[in-house]
């Protein structure tokens, strides 16, 4: 169900170009490549199969060419559920195919029961994906 809260965060996602990318780098403890730009991409993640599947933000950071060197789906989680990870997986794996580059998935969950229930779930979805607890 999508709520004010849910909006106000993506949408700050997507207004503080850097947030998403220095959440993964200070929290995540991943090490960014080098970037140049951060560009917001299609929430789409649309598949052949009549199934409509859209992530709440997808960002790329992009190279002096332009090129994406690394894509971020991004998740506002509120309340726990299971069957969310087969989502999350779905959207990852369509960034990685979309953009030809390293993947993160972003799940920011604004309470910490909910933090705990994603992080129990994250698995790397490809040796081209990371998957961090936020």
């Amino acid at each position: 169900m999508v709520t004010t809260e849910h909006e106000v965060l993506i949408d700050l996602a997507r207004q503080a170009k850097p947030l998403v990318p220095e959440l993964i780098h200070q929290i995540g403890g991943l090490d960014l490549p080098s970037y140049v730009e951060v560009r917001d991409e299609s929430e789409d993640c649309g598949e052949s199969i009549p199934i409509e599947r859209r992530a709440d933000a997808v960002q790329t950071l992009r190279d002096r060419r332009g090129r994406p060197v690394l894509s971020i789906v991004f998740e506002v989680q509120r309340s726990y559920k299971d069957e969310k990870w087969a989502s999350w997986l779905s959207y990852t794996v369509t960034a990685i195919n979309q953009y030809d580059c390293p993947t993160v998935l972003v799940v920011l969950c604004p309470k910490e029961t909910e933090a705990r229930g994603a992080g129990e779930l994250t698995t790397s979805a490809s040796a081209r994906s990371s998957c961090v607890p936020s």
